[in-house]
């Protein structure tokens, strides 16, 4: 009995990687600044649920409906794009599929993706990154927001 319990627990645990974002490897800022269409930051405003049907049928005959969060990001400097007071950016809902989870009223420097449906996507395989108060991870945002302009003030 306690050898099945022991199994089970095995091929439990080990499925778990099988519903996890996975990103792969991580992107340098000059790929990152290369690979992305806008680059901003900014203070989230809002959040919406949005639904997508798509044109897969499924079984029962329904269309599939595919769930998504809309940020509403108030714009206080960008670094690549088209100039904006305010972007919409959309991301997965599902933390499975890599969605990115905005804090309401946080900052944030953000990477995004030009998409035809969502006008703007970003999720969590990439560089964004949110302004702490916290004493020792302050200096990441204000060095890459230093990096940011470094390098966005070549090109």
């Amino acid at each position: 009995m306690k050898l099945k319990l022991i199994i089970t627990s095995i091929l439990f645990f080990a499925s778990i990687d099988l519903f996890a974002c996975s990103c792969g490897g991580g992107e340098s800022m000059e790929e990152e600044i290369n690979r992305s269409d806008i680059i901003f930051v900014g203070r989230v405003i809002s959040r919406k649920v949005k639904t997508y049907t798509t044109d897969e049928k499924l079984e029962s005959g329904e269309y599939f409906k595919y769930k998504y969060f809309e940020f509403t990001i108030l714009v206080s400097e960008q670094f690549k794009g088209e100039q904006r007071k305010v972007i919409k950016i959309a991301t997965a809902k599902e933390g499975a599929t890599c969605g990115m989870r905005f804090k309401l009223f946080k900052k944030y420097v953000v990477y995004g993706f030009a998409h035809e449906r969502y006008g703007y996507f970003t999720d969590r395989c990439t560089r964004n990154l949110k302004k702490s108060n916290r004493k020792y991870e302050k200096h990441y945002f204000t060095d890459e927001l230093k990096d940011l302009r470094k390098l966005t003030a070549k090109t």
